[in-house]
């Protein structure tokens, strides 16, 4: 008796912790299933949530003005993609920063677009034309046709009355489009009516316009006083440049 007891009282047991164990798995099953179904759920909702953002519109900064490594940084702040589109001079903006952007800024584009730009390679430089030996007017029409502005203009002794002597900078030097170019013009001075007047006086007349005395001749006038200018070279009323010499014939034979 005291076997057939025992025995069924181990059987009982074996049946009450298999029970349980399978009580146990079941509920672990079940809690497993229940954990992967809301992580599901979560991953979808991230995944609505990141393509809301993708799509959402955003206002175009402006990045004219910054290098393209500043620029690719401001514009990630927005969600935005730089694209460089090219290289071109401009000569406001120094090189290596943007000089124009697509769109413009303040424009709204969906998060995720592209911004295309510019980037400058600094002043355009164009060679300055020669224009010495030319008029005034004409050298300024030229230098204004080149994309030039005409600056400070100096009047100088030396050159053909009215004509350009020389620019600054020079002609061939390589300068920023719209620069202002220097010109000296030779200044022209009248040539005074000596012809008649004493030697004394032919030489002051003609220092006092600024004239130099060249080579004085003798010749032979009844008409004329003695010592008196009977002919002069350049001839009166022409225009010279300053410090000219005036060639006088004087009666004195």
């Amino acid at each position: 008796m005291s076997n057939g007891k025992s025995g069924n009282m181990a059987a009982t047991i074996v049946t009450s912790v298999l029970t349980s164990a399978l009580i146990t798995a079941g509920m672990l099953y079940l809690s497993g299933n229940l954990r992967f179904e809301i992580g599901a759920q979560q991953t979808a909702t991230e995944s609505e949530n990141v393509t809301v953002e993708a799509n959402e519109m955003v206002e175009t900064p402006s990045v004219k003005g910054l290098t393209t490594e500043t620029a690719v940084d401001v514009l990630k702040g927005r969600g935005l993609r730089l694209v460089v589109k090219e290289e071109r001079a401009d000569n406001e903006v120094p090189v290596g920063q943007i000089c124009e952007q697509s769109p413009l800024a303040g424009s709204t584009l969906n998060s995720g677009s592209e911004v295309t730009v510019v980037v400058s390679t600094g002043p355009d430089l164009i060679v300055v034309p020669d224009v010495t030996g030319r008029s005034l007017e004409e050298s300024k029409k030229i230098l204004a046709d080149a994309g030039f502005a005409v600056g400070e203009i100096t009047e100088v002794d030396t050159g053909e009355p009215g004509t350009v002597t020389a620019t600054v900078p020079v002609a061939g030097a390589l300068i920023d489009l719209g620069a202002s170019i220097e010109m000296s013009v030779a200044g022209s001075i009248t040539v005074p009516k000596v012809v008649g007047m004493s030697v004394s006086k032919a030489k002051k007349a003609l220092t006092d316009a600024g004239l130099k005395v060249g080579a004085i001749r003798r010749g032979y006038s009844d008409y004329m006083n003695y010592n008196a200018v009977m002919t002069q070279e350049p001839k009166a009323e022409e225009a010279v440049p300053s410090g000219t010499e005036v060639n006088l014939t004087i009666n004195a034979d």
